[in-house]
C-alpha cells in the first residue's frame, strides 16, 4: 500500500504480510525503487511491514551491507506484529475503520466470536456511507473467519444482525474456497498440491470439481482415496460425481466408503 500526502513530497509504503517470506524486505525495497523511478520521486520515503505473526517477522532476512569487516543495516522498515497488539490498544484510537483489524490482534477465537455483534453495531452506527459500512463489515467477516474456523456464513450473518456476507465479493470468494462453510482455509489447495505431487499433473476437470466442494469430510475422504488410487484414472473415477463404485472394485479400489463418497459427490453436484 502506498500513501501519498496531498502536499509535499512524503510517501509511506506499507506491506501487510500474512505468511513467512524471508525476502519480504527485498520485495518491498524493489517496489519503492520502482515507484521512485516511474514517478521521478526524490522526496522522503518511509516504509513499514505489518506481520500477522511473530514467526513471520522472525523469518525475514535483514538487508545489510558489508564494508571493511563491519556490517551495517541498510534497510529496516517500521515493524508491526498484529498478534502482539491488544484490541484495547486499537480501541483507544477510536477509529471505526480499524475495527476489522480487531480479530487479527491478541485475542482468543471465543472472544472474537462473542465480540462480533458489538463491533458490527459500532460499524453500522458510524457516520459513513452504506457502501463504506458494508465494506468494513465485509473486512470484519474476512478477518474473523480467518481466526475462527468454526464460524459459518449463517452464523456470521446472525452475529452481525442480518448482514448478507454472501452478497459481497469477498464473501463469494470465501464461499468458493470453503472458509465460510467450516472448511479449514487452504484445504483444497493442499489437496491439489498432493495430487500434483502424486501424479505430476492436476487435470482441469478435477481442479474445478474440488474447488466447488464445500464439505470438509468429503475432502478428507477424497484425500484418503488419493492414497488408495494406483493411477490418475482411478482417482478421476473417484471424484467423478456420476461414477459407480463397481468401477473402483474392478480397478482395485475396494474401500467400503467408496459408494458412500460417490453418493455424496453426486448429491453435491446436483
Amino acid at each position: 500500500m502506498i500513501f501519498e500526502k496531498s502536499s509535499g513530497k512524503d510517501v509511506v509504503f506499507v506491506e501487510p504480510h500474512g505468511y513467512a517470506d524471508p525476502y519480504i524486505y527485498h520485495g518491498l525495497l524493489d517496489g519503492m525503487m520502482m515507484y521512485c523511478r516511474q514517478n521521478k520521486f526524490t522526496g522522503e520515503m518511509r516504509s513499514g511491514v505489518i506481520f500477522l505473526e511473530r514467526s513471520h517477522y522472525a523469518a525475514t532476512l535483514k538487508l545489510s551491507h558489508h564494508f571493511d569487516g563491519h556490517t551495517g543495516l541498510a534497510f529496516q522498515p517500521i515493524i508491526v506484529v498484529m498478534r502482539q497488539i491488544k484490541v484495547t490498544e486499537l480501541e483507544r484510537l477510536d477509529d471505526v475503520g480499524l475495527i476489522p483489524l480487531y480479530p487479527l490482534c491478541k485475542i482468543s477465537s471465543r472472544e472474537i466470536e462473542a465480540s462480533i455483534p458489538v463491533w458490527a453495531e459500532r460499524i453500522k452506527r458510524a457516520d459513513k456511507t452504506v457502501a463504506e459500512r458494508s465494506g468494513l463489515l465485509t473486512l470484519l467477516g474476512n478477518f474473523a473467519t480467518h481466526r475462527v474456523t468454526r464460524l459459518t456464513l449463517k452464523k456470521f450473518n446472525q452475529l452481525v444482525g442480518g448482514f448478507k456476507m454472501e452478497d459481497t465479493q469477498i464473501g463469494k470468494d470465501l464461499i468458493r474456497i470453503g472458509v465460510l462453510k467450516g472448511i479449514p482455509q487452504g484445504m483444497q489447495r493442499l489437496l491439489l498440491r498432493q495430487i500434483a505431487q502424486r501424479f505430476g499433473t492436476v487435470p482441469v476437470a478435477i481442479r474445478h470439481r474440488l474447488e466447488k466442494i464445500t464439505d470438509a469430510k468429503l475432502l478428507e475422504h477424497i484425500a484418503e482415496g488419493l492414497l488408495e488410487a494406483n493411477n490418475l484414472k482411478q482417482f478421476q473415477q473417484l471424484v467423478e460425481p456420476n461414477g459407480k463404485s463397481a468401477s473402483h472394485k474392478r480397478n482395485g479400489l475396494k474401500k467400503k466408503g467408496t459408494a458412500k463418497l460417490q453418493h455424496a459427490l453426486s448429491r453435491q453436484a446436483d
